[in-house]
């Protein structure tokens, strides 16, 4: 418990990015899960995944956003968790990240799902992708950094509260 109020404790700020990114990473999918079983969709997407890929798509998520949390954080903790930043800055740049995740994630998702289309070998299935991936270049990016900037939002006050929240812990004893 020492450790964590000692000032710039590299492993303790990697150690609460990776906390926090896979917070993240879990309540995305948990999210995303829960709608599809709502609208009906997930028995289609599941039909169209195999475990590998699902396992890589999950990888990809789970890394683009610790990796952003932790971009979020550099700098921003002191001694005994305390804000180097004002909470505003700090949430404005997990707006930011957030959005940079989204974008991030899209085209390793894309990348991902591209490569049985690749090794397939089939050239309707290559031209289809080639066309599907100038679609999503300019149009998916700037959805997927908006999404991204709008979830950023919302961690970025979760992770807020939760940091207070520590804090006060910390100071309790």
């Amino acid at each position: 418990m020492a450790e964590l109020t000692k000032p710039g404790t590299i492993e303790r700020d990697r150690l609460i990015a990776w906390a926090l990114g896979t917070f993240h990473a879990g309540v995305l999918l948990v999210t995303l899960v829960l709608l599809l079983h709502v609208t009906g969709g997930l028995p289609s997407l599941l039909g169209g995944l195999n475990t590998a890929s699902g396992l890589a798509l999950f990888a990809v998520l789970w890394v683009t956003t610790v990796w952003s949390t932790r971009r979020t954080l550099l700098g921003a903790l002191g001694p005994a968790l305390r804000n180097e930043m004002p909470i505003y800055q700090l949430v404005g740049r997990a707006v930011w990240r957030g959005g940079i995740n989204g974008a991030a994630f899209l085209v390793g998702a894309g990348l991902v799902l591209a490569i049985p289309i690749v090794l397939s070998g089939s050239s309707s299935a290559i031209y289809s992708l080639l066309a599907g991936a100038l679609f999503f270049a300019t149009f998916g990016l700037v959805g997927a950094f908006v999404v991204g900037c709008t979830v950023g939002l919302l961690f970025g006050g979760i992770d807020a509260l939760l940091l207070m929240a520590a804090r006060a812990l910390l100071n309790s004893h």
